[in-house]
């Protein structure tokens, strides 16, 4: 019993790691194509809603923004408005309880302080805080077909 929880816990490490990795690869790709120092951190700033945000506090500003002004809405209708392949393997909004069960180090990939859980009719949900330059994109369209403007500053 005791082996099957090492190895499940191993199997969650390897997915990581790998996730990890293919991450990596991806940023200094995209960054070299872009002509970038691989070294150089993307700083871009987000204006919404007159506040000034990084890539992952802006996410979850207009998700909580979303939520205030749909103040009705499931889990299930939270998912179709921020599909899980805008964000990648980690999706945009999870169930609190699944990600506590699933991802085993949820805390440094979620926000998870209380006052950043999101409280919906059916359940309790966290928003990822894994957004690069290369994901943010396809976030920042779907925002803007929901009816948020965005002013993006360098």
């Amino acid at each position: 019993m005791e082996y099957e929880k090492v190895i499940l816990d191993l199997l969650n490490r390897i997915v990581t790691l790998e996730e990890k990795m293919a991450d990596l690869e991806s940023i200094t790709n995209s960054q070299l194509d872009a002509g970038a120092s691989p070294n150089k951190k993307d700083t871009t700033k987000y204006q919404f809603e007159g506040r000034m945000f990084g890539k992952s506090r802006l996410v979850l500003a207009i998700v909580q923004s979303y939520l205030r002004k749909n103040p009705n809405i499931n889990v299930s209708d939270l998912d179709s408005a921020f599909d899980k392949s805008l964000q990648g393997s980690l999706g945009v909004v999870r169930e609190l309880e699944e990600v506590r069960r699933n991802v085993s180090d949820y805390s440094k990939r979620f926000f998870t302080k209380p006052e950043e859980i999101l409280t919906l009719q059916d359940g309790h949900c966290v928003v990822c805080n894994q957004w690069r330059i290369d994901n943010i994109e396809n976030f920042l369209t779907r925002a803007n077909q929901l009816g948020f403007t965005i002013r993006k500053t360098v």
